[in-house]
């Protein structure tokens, strides 16, 4: 997709909208429900483009990996929200029953598909797209479909408990 996110979320919570249209602020706190799907799109952002993007731990001698990125933060590396913009910030409690999907790559369709338990912290501004994601899930199962030069394609399932975590 070209939306920075799509899917659709039931989720029960508490939220608020403050301010003019001219400048709204949306937020939430909530936790998902059953038929949660929701889909982050990286592909076009900077950070997917580094090579510390993601980071595979072996955490026992059993080669279970874990994809790890540092904890919760922040989202002060946001700019301010122009004239006629929403802000959208979002504390998630991600159940199990909920699948989360980060799309990596457009042209490959390389993603990280899961469901777990964690919380998280988005933020999103629209117009200008700026975004932010913090904290962290704990997978009880995922896979991560990986595509090398547009020749190999693999899918790997991950382990029970392996971790994911955003910092920006």
């Amino acid at each position: 997709p070209d939306e920075d996110f799509s899917g659709r979320v039931y989720a029960n919570g508490i939220a608020t909208v403050r301010g003019p249209v001219s400048d709204l602020a949306v937020t939430a706190t909530a936790t998902t429900a059953a038929r949660s799907r929701f889909t982050l799109s990286l592909a076009g952002s900077s950070s997917a483009h580094t090579s510390d993007f993601i980071s595979f731990v072996d955490h026992t001698p059993l080669h279970q990996s874990s994809i790890h990125q540092s904890s919760i933060g922040s989202a002060d590396n946001l700019t301010a929200a122009p004239k006629g913009a929403v802000t959208l910030s979002l504390q998630i409690n991600v159940t199990p029953e909920a699948t989360v999907s980060v799309l990596l790559d457009k042209r490959t369709g390389d993603r990280l598909q899961g469901r777990g338990e964690g919380d998280v912290r988005f933020t999103y501004v629209y117009p200008t797209g700026d975004m932010s994601l913090f904290g962290g899930l704990t997978l009880q199962q995922g896979t991560f479909g990986f595509t090398f030069q547009n020749v190999i394609r693999r899918e790997f399932q991950i382990a029970e408990g392996s971790s994911v975590r955003w910092n920006g």
